[in-house]
Parts: structure tokens; C-alpha cells; sequence
């Protein structure tokens, strides 16, 4: 049977059609996933001492994806140092040998097993100084004795000739920063607001947050996500009848003539369902302190980097 010029010219492009179409589909190669992963969330620091500073995130929500490898952390601010990784499982980081009142940045990214990093969450912050015993000998816990006692009702909270933090008199009552008044009530704050017949009147201005802390065991466990700066603060005293555990208030000082601040941190103790501890009338409540000897670095900011 003979085939119409037609049928010839149909059949010929019909061919053309699918040699087209198979040379398509064997030239075209789909794009590769290409996975980056979620940054962490919740950024977080903490002064352990004068030295050392800790770090804690959220993690990433891509955690658990088999393309999420770890979390680098890096840090500048004073010398020069490397990225330092951290396995998944890891939401906190711990860095020591650094100087107080130097302000450190650390940033912290996501990192796939293909290399891809998420955007860097940052904090900055600086190491301060702890105490947990007062000067001059640094051999008795900080103790701040009640109105009756003949101890001191008052605390130094950094005193540059001892280095440390000092409890005073009421002789001394040009030199306090708090104090702790128990006739009639059981109150702890700025000393200036204290009915004491002192010596002399205490001249440091001494601010405390309206945010007390509670639920922490130590200072230790206080982290930050903002400037310690960033809270309002104004003199008053703290009515410590109102709490039935550890409190942390954070204290801002302005030393008579000067016109910048130091910030602190007062963990104050409370064991076996008290504050007062001991026999009257040298009951005392127990602190710790941690001060930051550089002023005007009030430890953290926070930030996303893009």
C-alpha cells in the first residue's frame, strides 16, 4: 500500500515531536534540596565569676532533622578567637579566661550537615566579680546582722581597699549601700531610706529594681536576655515578709561624686522557712554578691545578626 505525501508528512512529525521531548527529558536535572537550618532561639548569659561567662539557647526548631549537624558559637570582644562547635544535643557554652569589663558578643548559629548556617543570634556581655565571703579576711559568709545586734546592719558592697564587699556600722553609715532594718518589720534596701540614727548619713545613691527575682537555688542560675539597665529602678526597701524563698534583686549604684553606675546582682539566702537566721539578737541574713567593678557596663544586650 502506498503511503499520500500526507500520511509521509504526519508521520515525520510525529517523529520530530518525540525525539523532542525525549531529548527534554534527558537534558533536565531537578534542582537540589538545599536545607538551612532554624537559628536557636532564647539567648541567654551569665557571670559565673570575674573570668567566666555561660551561655545558654533554645534550640533550633530543625534539631531533630537528619541534616542538622551542630551550633557554632562565635565570640569577639578583646583577643581574637577561634569559632568553637557544639554538638547538637548542646544548648549551653561556657568560656573563662576572660577580663572583667571587657563586653564579649556571642553570636550563635545553626549548621547543617551540608555546611548551610541558619542567621546568628547574639548577646553581649561582660564576666564579674562573685563573692560569697566579705572582706577583709574573705573567711565568713556576707552577713548583715539585725537592728539589736552589735554586728553591722550594713553592707559596702564593693569596697576598693579591700576588695571585696564590707559590712558597716551604724558609725559607719556614710559608707553603706543597703541595710537591714528588723524592729517592727524585716525590710532589706537602699540605705538612705533606713531609720537608722546614724553617725553620718549614707551618700551613695543606691537603686534597686522593681523586678525581684525568685525560684533560683544560686546566682548561677540567673540568666539574662537584656541589659541589667534596661529595668526600672528607683531607692526603696524590699519587704522581705512578702517572700518565702531565695530572692535575687539587681542593685545599681552611683558613689557620692560620680556620675556613672556599677550594677550588682544579691542572691539572698532563705534556709529552714526563714531569711533571719541564728540566735537573737545577732540574727543575719545571708548573701552573695556579684559585683561588676567597670562602670557603666551594665553585662547584656541582645540582638539577631543577619
Amino acid at each position: 500500500m502506498k503511503l499520500t505525501k500526507w500520511k509521509i508528512f504526519f508521520a515525520m512529525l510525529a517523529v520530530s515531536a518525540f525525539l523532542l521531548v525525549s531529548c527534554d527529558e534527558t537534558t533536565t536535572e531537578p534542582e537540589p534540596d538545599v536545607f538551612k537550618p532554624v537559628a536557636p532561639s532564647g539567648l541567654m548569659a551569665t557571670s559565673l565569676d570575674n573570668q567566666t561567662i555561660r551561655i545558654k539557647w533554645t534550640h533550633s526548631a530543625d534539631v531533630d532533622n537528619p541534616k542538622f549537624k551542630e551550633y557554632e558559637i562565635v565570640v569577639t570582644g578583646g583577643g581574637p578567637l577561634a569559632p568553637v562547635s557544639k554538638d547538637k544535643q548542646s544548648n549551653t557554652y561556657e568560656l573563662t579566661g576572660l577580663d572583667e569589663g571587657t563586653v564579649y558578643t556571642f553570636e550563635v548559629s545553626s549548621v547543617s550537615t551540608e555546611g548551610e548556617k541558619s542567621a546568628a543570634v547574639s548577646i553581649k556581655w561582660s564576666p564579674a566579680s562573685r563573692f560569697t565571703e566579705s572582706a577583709p579576711n574573705f573567711a565568713n559568709p556576707i552577713r548583715v546582722y539585725e537592728t539589736a545586734s552589735s554586728f553591722g546592719s550594713g553592707l559596702l558592697l564593693y569596697d576598693a581597699d579591700n576588695e571585696g564587699p564590707v559590712i558597716k556600722k551604724v558609725a559607719n553609715g556614710a559608707e553603706w549601700d543597703l541595710g537591714l532594718y528588723t524592729t517592727g518589720k524585716l525590710v532589706f534596701g537602699s540605705a538612705k531610706l533606713l531609720t537608722y540614727n546614724f553617725g553620718t548619713n549614707p551618700v551613695n545613691i543606691v537603686e534597686i529594681s522593681d523586678n525581684v527575682l525568685t525560684g533560683y537555688n544560686s546566682l548561677d542560675e540567673v540568666y539574662d536576655s537584656q541589659a541589667l539597665s534596661a529595668g526600672s529602678f528607683k531607692e526603696q526597701l524590699i519587704d522581705l515578709t512578702k517572700y518565702n524563698q531565695n530572692i535575687v534583686l539587681v542593685v545599681r549604684k552611683k558613689a557620692s561624686g560620680e556620675d556613672k553606675w556599677h550594677y550588682a546582682k544579691v542572691f539572698i539566702k532563705y534556709l529552714n522557712d526563714a531569711f533571719l537566721m541564728g540566735q537573737p539578737d545577732n540574727r543575719y541574713i545571708e548573701l552573695v554578691v556579684s559585683y561588676q567593678m567597670v562602670a557603666d557596663v551594665p553585662y547584656a544586650r541582645i540582638g539577631k545578626i543577619k
